[in-house]
């Protein structure tokens, strides 16, 4: 059975290059042997044509993954297909869809070209998968069905449906996969734009798409249902002339003219918290000028964030700054979402724990304390991602800029080569001089605040200065290591 983490893993790394890399730097990565990675490699191409491979390999390079301008995330579903866990998926979509009326289990089968024996064994794991949202997987008579509340079935489609993983509004209607009826979604993608022109602000990604399944999920489930749906959920007043309350009301009033049919007071409510979970985008000039207020918990919690995360953001941060509102703006709706228990998918959060893995592993910590100071629910993973992106920006905006000096033993026009490659293949250094090796004594002192000796050869330097030894003809892998020596300095990580 294939690995799926490892081939999660191997593919999100050949994503991110853009040129050949070698068995062994992918081996390193994964953590797995050489041959492993030969393997997986293998297998990833087993599902494609012998003649157009997803991975391409070319001796004394390495591998290249070959752009077919599809998500990480859904070549992992499609190489999960022919998987039990790919069947599995697909079973549980089948019968969230049809929740809570019943699937008879040959219809399964059939469906999935397996007995009806395994359709029986996959019960198990697939009850494991619908725990977290209270949902029961119920055999009776020869039929499955799922049973719970209206509003836990339409979180675990959501979160469980590999079509609404993979979701990509930009080119939806350019692969025709049967995944999504058209029709209906043209009508959502509609009603969203004549939302956002309405409110006069632009529902940035994640934002679209979530609100994009939840009314495309309402109208699959409205027009399908033989009974009421049973949302079980906690109605709070909400003031009638509400700005979105009313939106909400003319977007429910809109469906029930397209799908001709009445739908349940619930909805309005329902789609009232995405509303106010989500974040509307106006110009970043309006944001960079608007003196803006926000409630005092919003205000407090951003605060907390910035404050306990003071290794990334090297410098105290003003309420009215824009990377204050601009965090603002998100911790805003992130606090409704946990308010009305309304989760968003991040499809970036492997590719973001794998890239931003510091800033991600710290943010865990920092939440996990705000959510016992400020008595929050639990921040999911999804949410952490996002707020990850939002530091990793500010630590890009901060970030020092390395004081550098090359030295090299053959002399000083090797050094001026190896500036040149340098300073063509390196961000965020600048390089002070470039010297010979009978400089090394009277540098120190020329340049007192150097961070960085970049050398040939290896020499004794003061604790504050950092080095690094490289190749003359300063190759691929001097350059990755430099770049992440450099990267260590910025950020105030330990140098080695």
């Amino acid at each position: 059975m294939i690995k799926n983490q490892n081939i999660e893993k191997l593919l999100m790394i050949l994503s991110n290059e853009i040129d050949y890399v070698t068995a062994k730097y992918l081996a390193e990565k994964i953590e797995i042997s050489e041959k492993s990675v030969y393997r997986f490699i293998k297998l990833i191409n087993q599902q494609y044509p012998e003649d157009d491979p997803l991975i391409i390999s070319e001796k004394g390079r390495g591998f290249l993954l070959v752009k077919h301008n599809r998500s990480v995330d859904s070549l992992i579903y499609q190489l999960m297909e022919t998987t039990p866990e790919g069947r599995q998926a697909r079973e549980l979509e089948k019968l969230l869809r049809s929740a809570p009326q019943p699937i008879a289990i040959y219809q399964l089968s059939q469906a999935f070209f397996v007995s009806e024996s395994v359709i029986l064994k996959d019960r198990q794991e697939l009850q494991k998968k619908l725990n977290p949202y209270g949902l029961n997987l119920i055999l009776r008579k020869g039929m499955l069905s799922i049973n719970g509340s209206e509003v836990s079935i339409r979180k675990a489609i959501i979160d469980l449906n590999p079509t609404f993983q993979t979701l990509d509004l930009d080119n939806l209607f350019k692969d025709n996969d049967n995944a999504v009826n058209f029709e209906i979604a043209q009508f959502v993608q509609r009603e969203i734009s004549l939302l956002e022109e309405r409110i006069g602000g632009r529902l940035p990604y994640p934002y679209d798409i979530n609100l994009f399944s939840h009314i495309y999920i309402m109208i699959d489930r409205v027009t399908k249902r033989k009974r009421s749906l049973d949302f079980q959920m906690t109605i709070k007043r909400v003031a009638y002339d509400n700005p979105l309350m009313l939106e909400s009301r003319r977007v429910i009033h809109h469906i029930e003219n397209y799908i001709g049919q009445k739908i349940e007071a619930e909805e309005v409510l329902y789609l009232y918290h995405y509303l106010i979970s989500s974040r509307f985008q106006h110009s970043s000039r309006e944001v960079e000028d608007e003196v803006m207020t926000f409630p005092p918990r919003v205000t407090e919690i951003t605060s907390a964030y910035f404050s306990n995360m003071n290794g990334t953001v090297n410098y105290s941060v003003d309420i009215q700054s824009p990377m204050f509102k601009d965090l603002a703006n998100h911790v805003s709706p992130l606090l409704n979402r946990l308010e009305n228990n309304i989760c968003i998918k991040n499809s970036l959060l492997k590719e973001i724990e794998m890239n931003y893995n510091d800033i991600f592993l710290e943010l865990e910590k920092v939440s996990q304390k705000i959510s016992l100071d400020y008595q929050l629910p639990a921040i999911s993973k999804d949410e952490i991602g996002f707020l990850t992106l939002y530091f990793a920006r500010f630590r890009e905006t901060t970030k020092k800029t390395v004081n550098t000096v090359i030295m090299c033993t053959t002399g000083i026009g090797t050094s001026e080569l190896l500036k040149f490659k340098i300073e063509n293949s390196i961000n965020g250094i600048t390089i002070l001089d470039v010297i010979a090796y009978s400089d090394i004594v009277s540098i120190f002192r020329t340049y007192p605040n150097m961070d960085l000796l970049i050398t040939t050869v290896d020499v004794d330097v003061p604790e504050k200065v950092a080095k690094i030894i490289v190749s003359a003809f300063f190759k691929e892998g001097d350059r990755r290591r430099l770049q992440r020596k450099i990267e260590a300095i910025q950020y105030g990580k330990e140098m080695d």
